[in-house]
């Protein structure tokens, strides 16, 4: 409700003497002006019944809107007394604040606008009482004269309307009334009111303040446990006092730091190119190639590269296959085949999504830096630009979903930064959910933009899905694109009432199709005796899945992930234990009572909650039921061995969404569901931890350590004020638990010294210079074999994305119609004791060839890195060799003198 209190102007004073003048005329158009003012107001209050206004004379007044009711009554009840004053009741109106559950009635500031009004009317009565009776009476003489004429006149014209009336339909128009000044039982009930407003305003800032220093602790929490047991980590310090500064800036600059917040949201696209330029111009990426340095003696600019934390052994897909099957395109000019592996060749399209220089390019922008700047900046490039492009996708799904910016943001650092997401941030498996999440936002906005906009979508709709279909990783690729579909149905269910969608939109339909197929079309066609081998390979192509294969434990793992990247040596395999930074089954329990609320709203939210629900309960059944196989195949979830994965990134949202709704949402005993629901989590997580044989998990801390008892405690009251008044502090709880447990995996390098600057690599290099298409071989770990691939050598043992048969053939063809070699597979080569070749399969992807040293011959090998403990073995067998280089870790380069 607002009050407006409106002074007297020069023009206001001339009004007046016209009035006193003719009296008939004055009081005629003062109806008017009254009239047409108090409508502009009424216009303007959208959402209010009613609402007083104050007039020159500082005259409190009511205006009524007529509703239909009214003009159902007879006229003689809607007329309204004009001499007898009206008394007026205090009028009340809710106003819902965005993080309280309670509404509160009036601000303080309106009331005591309104006691002001009363103080003024009360003085202006007063003035009007010393007015000279000659002048009244004289007022009431030319007042008596003209009504007569006036009464006419008003006849005359209520005549023309009710005929205009009843020609046509009229809006109903707002009736002024004039009110008097405020009683004193109305004065008590406004001082009421301002006092208890007082109350809840001093309550809220009370409780904003705890908050705020909480979360103070909090940080200080974090910042002490990083910089304790966490190596190479003086880059926390900065990054937490600025924490500490803002968010302590919040007691007294709330208002401030939300608008630079909108500012920031609104260029955020802006802002998100122009970090990622500097970062790419500073050398900046997030390789754990460095690991490189346990294996190989490296010279100190090695070590010097790594900015903030350090390299994981375990993620051996990133930098013995990945990386360097992207930097060995630079020495094979970025074509599709590639024979620095193979000696049949490797289509590099398949192999890891590598860069080539092909129309695919369109749908890998993560690998463009790779042809544009070359290596060094291009890791950069790669690394750079799958978080940057993954946390603005993901705000863009979350706005979507909750249509909230503040937490659109949330959910995207803790989707981006979940201790899996990072663990696992390279090959396919990182791609696959960008892509998903990126066809879901440009489908959704496919049907809801016009213009410009809607041709951008249409050209970025081609490139999402080229990106998506070369990611080749059915595993996530089946369900994770249903489920993005789905949920862009329901969005559009849900929105459909700004649906922006015409006939003449088909011609954009038609566009996506025609540039997909054009790109794809043929580049699978060109792949399709490559696709096949890969499809009928024992590992991974012929695998069905038909579920039943999970832990219980996984559904509740994800608090402890906090701890792993503290505890790394500690652990064979963090990638495989890592979760996402969600309540999944919390909510699952949760969701019944939301449900029950939405359909008595008719809330068309639930079309969101329901795909959502429907998703988790099949995939949770999935992980613990055995299909048949014909029912696995008809829900094209025969090939999705890794459900759990997929469980945790809708698990995610389904968290984030439920968040929010349910902070939107009244229900009954709203409080006490919440606490019992998240209650029961909590003991389920206790019991996992407790009771269940996590693989790993037992090795840094004990079972009945009340640290156990401690962490659930904690997790219960995170949860619980996620769903409450309170959720500013739990959601700040879930930022630090992501920050711990995600942002802390992999280090922050700068520049490609990890790579070259090793005396073996630069020696490896200097002999690819001299003879580039010389074949080396590698005799000890296959971990090692990836330096030299990195560096240019054309390693004949390296990783094979499919099986080389040529390759095999070679050395005995009986080998080719084998199992153990028609794989993906990692090849680690021992010198054989016997005079035969074996090849036996150590894991579903490492095989290792126990060789007769001279076999090496067959595959033309010149060049062979081996650990100085094989010389031996070599040297029994007499076999001709020169030593090219050994260095201080053992390792040597020996060139192969073949007769």
């Amino acid at each position: 409700m607002k009050f407006w209190t409106r002074k007297k102007e020069k023009s206001e004073i001339e009004n007046e003497e016209k009035e006193i003048s003719d009296p008939t005329q004055s009081q005629s158009e003062a109806k008017d002006t009254a009239s047409e003012s108090s409508l502009d107001q009424v216009d303007t209050l959208e959402s209010h019944e009613e609402t007083q206004i104050v007039s020159d004379d500082a005259v409190v007044f009511r205006v009524v809107a007529k509703t239909n009711e009214l003009e159902q009554q007879p006229e003689q009840e809607q007329q309204v007394d004009k001499t007898e004053p009206q008394e007026t009741e205090p009028v009340k109106e809710e106003v819902v604040l965005e993080d309280e559950d309670e509404s509160e009635e009036v601000s303080i500031d309106e009331l005591q606008d309104l006691e002001e009004i009363e103080i003024e009317t009360a003085e202006t009565e007063q003035e009007e009482q010393t007015v000279e009776p000659s002048t009244q009476v004289q007022d009431e003489l030319l007042a008596l004269e003209n009504q007569e004429v006036a009464e006419q006149d008003l006849e005359v014209e209520q005549e023309d309307s009710e005929k205009q009336n009843e020609a046509k339909p009229q809006k109903a128009e707002p009736v002024v009334q004039p009110t008097s000044p405020l009683s004193e039982q109305e004065r008590l009930w406004l001082r009421k009111s301002i006092d208890e407003m007082d109350d809840k305003k001093q309550r809220k800032k009370g409780w904003d303040l705890a908050m705020i220093l909480i979360e103070e602790i909090l940080i200080l929490v974090a910042t002490i446990s990083v910089g304790t047991f966490f190596p190479n980590s003086a880059l926390i310090i900065p990054i937490s006092a600025i924490a500490l500064v803002v968010n302590f800036l919040r007691i007294w600059y709330s208002e401030a730091l939300n608008k630079a917040f909108d500012f920031l949201y609104k260029w955020r696209w802006l802002i998100a190119l122009i970090v990622f330029v500097l970062l790419v111009l500073a050398k900046v990426h997030t390789s754990n190639v460095a690991a490189f340095m346990y294996n190989f003696q490296a010279e100190p600019s090695v070590e010097s590269s790594i900015f903030f934390g350090r390299p994981r052994l375990i993620r051996t897909d990133e930098y013995v296959v990945q990386l360097p099957y992207y930097w060995s395109q630079f020495y094979n000019d970025f074509q599709e085949i590639s024979h620095q592996m193979s000696v049949s060749g490797q289509n590099m399209i398949l192999g890891y999504n590598s860069p080539v220089r092909d129309i695919t390019m369109i749908g890998k922008p993560f690998v463009l830096g790779y042809l544009l700047l070359g290596n060094e900046y291009g890791i950069s490039w790669y690394f750079c630009a799958k978080t940057i492009l993954m946390f603005m996708v993901a705000i863009e799904m979350f706005n979507i979903l909750v249509k909230n910016r503040y937490l659109a943001v949330f959910g995207a650092f803790v989707l981006t930064f979940a201790p899996a997401m990072q663990w696992w941030y390279s090959p396919h498996f990182y791609d696959v959910i960008f892509w998903a999440c990126t066809l879901f936002v440009v489908g959704y906005w496919f049907f809801m933009a016009r213009g410009w906009k809607k041709w951008l979508m249409t050209l970025l709709a081609i490139a999402s899905l080229t990106g998506f279909v070369l990611a080749i990783f059915p595993s996530l690729q089946v369900p994770l694109g249903m489920l993005a579909f789905f949920l862009m149905l329901a969005c559009l269910i849900r929105d459909r009432d700004q649906l922006q969608f015409k006939k003449t939109d088909l011609l954009n339909v038609l566009v996506v199709l025609a540039g997909v197929g054009l790109v794809l079309g043929p580049t699978l066609w060109n792949m399709r005796d490559d696709i096949k081998i890969l499809m009928n390979t024992a590992y991974p192509g012929s695998r069905v899945s038909v579920g039943g294969d999970g832990q219980f434990w996984r559904l509740f793992v994800n608090p402890v992930s906090i701890m792993q990247t503290f505890l790394d040596p500690a652990l064979l395999n963090n990638s495989e234990i890592s979760s996402y930074t969600h309540f999944g089954l919390a909510c699952m329990m949760y969701y019944p009572f939301l449900r029950f609320a939405l359909f008595k709203k008719k809330d068309r939210q639930a079309w969101v909650g329901d795909v959502l629900m429907i998703a988790m309960i099949i995939e949770v059944t999935f992980m613990f039921v055995q299909f048949p196989e014909w029912l696995s195949k008809l829900m094209l979830l025969s090939y999705c061995n890794r459900m759990n994965t997929v469980f945790g990134v809708t698990a995610t949202i389904f968290t984030i969404w439920t968040i929010q709704v349910a902070f939107q949402t009244e229900m009954r005993f709203k409080k006490t569901i919440t606490f019992l629901v998240f209650a029961l989590y909590a003991c389920g997580a206790f019991v996992c931890v407790k009771f269940m044989d996590i693989p790993h998990f037992n090795d840094f801390i004990d079972q009945g350590s009340l640290v156990i008892y401690a962490f659930m405690i904690g997790i219960t009251i995170a949860l619980y004020m996620t769903m409450t008044r309170f959720r500013q502090l739990g959601l700040a709880g879930m930022i630090l638990w992501t920050a711990c447990s995600g942002c802390l995996v992999n280090p922050i390098m700068i520049g490609s010294a990890s790579v070259t600057d090793y005396p073996i690599a630069k020696k490896t290099q200097q002999l690819v210079e001299d003879d580039p298409d010389a074949w080396w071989a590698y005799m000890g770990s296959n971990i090692r074999s990836g330096l030299l691939m990195a560096n240019g050598a054309k390693v004949i043992n390296g990783v094979n994305f499919y099986p080389d048969f040529e390759k095999w053939e070679l050395l005995d063809p009986q080998l080719v119609e084998s199992d153990t070699i028609n794989r993906y597979a990692h090849i680690q080569m021992t010198p054989s004791t016997s005079e035969e070749t074996e090849v036996k399969l150590n894991l579903p992807d490492l095989v290792t060839v126990h060789i007769n040293p001279y076999d090496l011959e067959k595959w033309d090998v010149r060049y062979l890195m081996a650990d100085e403990a094989y010389l031996p073995a070599l040297d029994a067998v007499e076999l001709p060799y020169d030593i090219l280089y050994q260095d201080q870790e053992g390792q040597v380069i020996l060139e192969l003198e073949w007769n």
